[in-house]
């Protein structure tokens, strides 16, 4: 499984990249979790994702199989 976080005011890595990356891993069947955080930008992103982050991490550390958003 794959954690995916994207800020909707990145310029570093614009969503549209990420939309198409996303696309394209769905379309291989792996398993994504995609979150977009408002007004983040590349940086911002990360502080914005973290409580995610680390609920995903402890529920694949629990055995717990994540939802897809594809």
């Amino acid at each position: 499984p794959t954690l995916i976080a994207q800020g909707t005011a990145d310029t570093t890595v614009p969503e549209t990249a990420t939309n198409a990356l996303v696309s394209a891993l769905c379309a291989k069947g792996t398993p994504i979790t995609y979150d977009t955080y408002a007004g983040a930008d590349h940086r911002g992103s990360v502080a914005a994702s973290l409580p995610d982050v680390q609920a995903f991490v402890a529920a694949r550390l629990a055995g717990v199989t994540p939802a897809t958003t594809c």
